[in-house]
């Protein structure tokens, strides 16, 4: 007998396209047209119609399996969602592009401050083991006084600590006086001469302990033993060009031949450290032998590495009075002290700010304060997002009161907002990464810096990105979704939904983007004041119009170079656009490293830290030194070469009631006691961020390194011509280094200037995009009272008056944000004020400054929409009352 029931292969085909539940109601009404069928047509028939209903119920639609490969009501939601965010992005595409500018300057800001922040907290982590590598820093006390914290300290630390403490698995010192002239002779006679400035001595174990990349040569063997020499790949090409510099000769100073051994990579950017020459410490000699014995020279950097179990806790502690076991006797003799501090290696770049450091370091303030710009610009875009979506809320209610009434539910509709959330804040986003990818290069270029465009591939980075993402789309999602999704859809869909709830809220969002605003005006005036201030500042020594030479380091006998000296100021002050030529031991501008222990004669007890400067009769007259009392150097008086000049600080230091009491002083020596024959103003030997020093002037030509060129002429490049010529005459083998002496010193300031910049532009950043924000709010506020403005027009108002009524509001939140904002403006100025020895003044014309450019900000934006809204035609907003 045949099947009389519906083609089985038929049915089957039918189950594995359809979702149980559609299954059960197809089949039934097929089963019923096939019996139907079957009793009219046949069974042949039938079975026809049973396969074209099952063809014909093959639709898009009917597809709902539950398999890996269906989509599933929330994805088709979420499509949906995605689908509405972009109908409301071109239906309002005013408010869509205002949103969209506020989240990419405000990312754009953001991510330019993170990629520097992360550049700058990056600094020395390349290194193995960098969490147990430490610098040690000395503190010197007198009488229990802290007289300053060194990077340097002696030759014998490491070795001694090594020695007696099990917790240091290794030590390492470098000395910062490898610079100076280098030559190179080949095999054609050809000679190479350059004055390097990046040399230094270091252990044998330095590319053991630190991993910069050596291109050519052993870690073990490059600096083992004395005269060895590992220079960089520049210093390579800049000597040997081409040819392997492995076993060739560099001379230094012109006293001694290196064997270069090794050729390192420039070393990273991110590194506190920038050699290109590196000497082995052995080349000092006989003094590299004697360094476990020396606890007098501290001109030393000292790195240890501890063990992987030590406490540095206690470590620490143990230090603290370490020295006194090898300098005792001496503390108590000079009644002064000093003790040793662990520097972590990753903390040097940002953290430390000692005398004698490697390098400019000391930026965390700088770093900390711009990651606090970038938040509060961040949270301005975030809220003006939140502004202008409840903005839009009254225009948005009939499709939020729709929605309900078709059974969407609250957390669906949530949903929605926070996709359109999602979707403003991933497109500026992605914007963003693309404008700073091009913005990179005039951002190194402003901020003098090398962030690679690699950065944006650090998983690290990425993962604030997403991070980011994420927390934006929450911020400035939720409250708005919370909002829109709270009105009644019966109240709205009767017209009777006129107030958005949150006005507090949105006026308080409004009062904090002035406030910051005003700091950030009133912060920015400041910087430029404080950096203007330290520069115009009379530094008590004249540095204009002032031509400086490096005196040459490749003169093997010292009285050889003291003859040429004389010869080579002989000539100089032959040339007519030369005023006068004096030689001294340091000028301003430079960190002096001669510092020593004296005493005056009338209290040989009391030992104070005093630098020395040594100059020759003509130095004080041709700076212009003020003098307090008594006389200077005098090439008529032979005992003058045994007298010494001392500075108001250092006469206060050293507890001498007045300049009389001083000149009837001595200064005690080693090698005796010397008169003080006069009493100078103090000057400003390095910037204004720093307090001024205690100076011993002595008269010691000899140890003249800068000769200074007072001029007379302005035309430079006649007059440099002419030095080159004198020079070359005197010193054909040393090339010649010279700088202007004013523009040396403002080169201090230049951090200073940069951070201001940088400062400027972030802070400008923020204020536009708090403009943004006011507009949002103004562009609510004037949606939500258009018929009241068209009542009032109707009845006779002013389109001027109408203006006030709407701008009354804003104006009030203005005044109360700068209420809030002048005391924290004066406390924030006066704490950075105070990281400064020198400072300008906190005046009152700062915050009237700050508050007119708020005002007028502030009135412009407000006024460009209330004309807008008070020229309304009436009619359009009264039609349907």
């Amino acid at each position: 007998m045949r099947d009389r029931r519906p083609p089985v292969a038929a049915m089957r085909f039918l189950r594995w396209y359809c979702s149980p539940e559609r299954f059960e109601e197809i089949s039934g009404d097929i089963e019923e047209v096939f019996e139907e069928a079957l009793q009219n047509e046949g069974l042949t028939k039938a079975r026809i119609s049973c396969w074209l209903l099952v063809a014909k119920c093959f639709k898009p639609y009917a597809y709902q399996r539950h398999s890996k490969k269906s989509k599933s009501n929330f994805t088709v939601m979420y499509i949906n969602n995605l689908k509405v965010a972009y109908r409301n992005f071109s239906k309002h595409r005013s408010y869509g592009f205002i949103n969209l500018s506020g989240l990419i300057i405000g990312m754009i800001s953001c991510l330019l401050i993170a990629s520097y922040v992360s550049t700058e907290l990056s600094f020395d982590g390349f290194h193995d083991d960098v969490d147990r590598i430490y610098r040690l820093r000395m503190d010197r006390f007198s009488n229990k006084e802290q007289i300053f914290q060194s990077a340097v300290t002696f030759p014998a630390v490491g070795p001694n600590l090594h020695k007696d403490q099990a917790a240091v698995e290794t030590f390492l010192r470098i000395l910062p006086f490898g610079g100076g002239v280098y030559t190179h002779s080949d095999e054609n006679g050809n000679i190479s001469t350059f004055n390097e400035d990046k040399g230094v001595y270091a252990d044998s174990n330095f590319f053991q302990l630190f991993k910069f990349k050596l291109l050519k040569g052993s870690p073990e063997d490059v600096l083992s033993g004395p005269n060895k020499v590992v220079i960089s790949e520049g210093i390579a090409s800049k000597y040997f060009g081409e040819a392997d510099p492995i076993g060739k000769t560099l001379n230094y100073r012109g006293n001694r031949d290196l064997e270069v051994t090794g050729v390192m990579a420039e070393m990273p950017t991110n590194s506190h450290m920038h050699f290109e020459i590196i000497q082995s410490m052995a080349s000092q000699g006989e003094l590299y032998n004697r360094f476990p014995e020396n606890w007098g020279w501290y001109d030393f950097y000292t790195f240890i590495k501890l063990n992987p179990e030590t406490n540095t806790n206690d470590f620490q502690e143990s230090l603290t009075n370490y020295l006194r076991n090898y300098k005792g006797e001496r503390f108590d003799e000079s009644g002064m002290h000093e003790t040793l501090h662990l520097q972590p290696l990753k903390e040097i770049h940002l953290y430390s700010n000692l005398s004698w450091d490697m390098g400019e370091n000391g930026g965390a303030e700088a770093v900390y304060f711009l990651m606090v710009i970038a938040v509060i610009i961040m949270i301005i875009a975030w809220s003006n997002f939140v502004n202008l979506a409840t903005a839009q809320a009254t225009k948005r209610a009939k499709e939020t009161g729709v929605r309900k009434s078709l059974g969407a539910k609250r957390k669906e509709l949530i949903g929605q907002f926070l996709v359109e959330s999602f979707l403003y804040n991933l497109v500026a986003m992605l914007v963003s990464i693309s404008a700073v990818v091009l913005l990179l290069p005039q951002f190194n270029e402003l901020a003098r810096l090398s962030i690679p465009m690699t950065i944006f591939l650090n998983p690290i980075f990425i993962s604030g990105l997403l991070v980011l993402l994420i927390i934006g789309t929450f911020l400035s999602g939720l409250y708005p979704a919370f909002v829109l999704t709270s009105f009644d859809p019966v109240q709205v869909l009767k017209g009777k939904q006129s107030r958005v709830k949150g006005g507090v809220l949105r006026k308080s969002l409004v009062i904090f983007q002035f406030c910051i605003s005003v700091v950030l005006i009133a912060g920015t005036m400041l910087v430029v004041r404080q950096v203007k201030f330290m520069k115009s500042q009379d530094l008590g020594i004249s540095i204009d119009e002032t031509l400086v030479l490096v005196s040459p380091t490749s003169i093997a006998d010292r009285q050889d170079l003291i003859d040429r000296s004389a010869v080579l100021k002989n000539k100089l002050n032959g040339l007519a656009d030369i005023r006068s030529v004096s030689f001294s031991s340091n000028l301003p501008g430079r960190e002096n490293f001669s510092i020593g222990g004296f005493a005056a004669r009338s209290r040989p007890e009391d030992y104070q830290d005093i630098y020395l400067v040594s100059c020759d009769y003509q130095f004080m007259e041709d700076f212009e030194i003020e003098f307090l009392d008594g006389r200077g150097f005098s090439e008529d008086i032979l005992s003058d070469t045994n007298a010494v000049i001392i500075n108001e600080v250092a006469m206060n230091q050293l507890q001498l009631e007045n300049t009389q009491t001083a000149l009837q002083d001595h200064m005690i020596f080693r090698n005796g006691d010397r008169p003080i024959i006069g009493v100078v103003k103090s000057y400003h030997q390095e910037s204004l961020k720093k307090e001024l020093d205690p100076v011993i002037f002595l008269l010691n030509a000899e140890r003249g390194r800068y000769y200074s060129l007072k001029l007379a002429t302005t035309d430079l490049p006649k007059l440099i011509e002419e030095v080159e010529k004198a020079w070359k005459e005197v010193f054909p083998q040393s090339p010649l280094d010279y700088y202007f002496l004013d523009e040396q010193f403002d080169a201090q300031y230049k951090s200073d200037e940069i951070f201001n910049k940088i400062f400027m532009g972030f802070a400008f950043l923020a204020i536009f995009v708090a403009c943004l924000g006011l507009f949002g709010l103004i562009s609510f506020s004037a949606a939500q009272r258009l018929k009241e403005i068209g009542i009032r027009k109707v009845l006779g108002s002013s389109e001027i008056g109408i203006m006030f009524l709407l701008s009354r509001d804003y104006l009030k939140m203005i005044v109360i944000s700068m209420m809030i904002a002048f005391p924290a403006t004066w406390y924030l100025m006066d704490l950075w004020l105070r990281t400064f020895p020198y400072r300008t003044a906190i005046k009152p014309d700062i915050f009237a400054l700050s508050a007119l450019i708020t005002l007028i900000i502030a009135v412009g934006t407000v006024s460009i929409q209330t004309a807008k809204a008070a020229a309304a035609n009436p009619a359009r907003s009264l039609r349907n009352e």
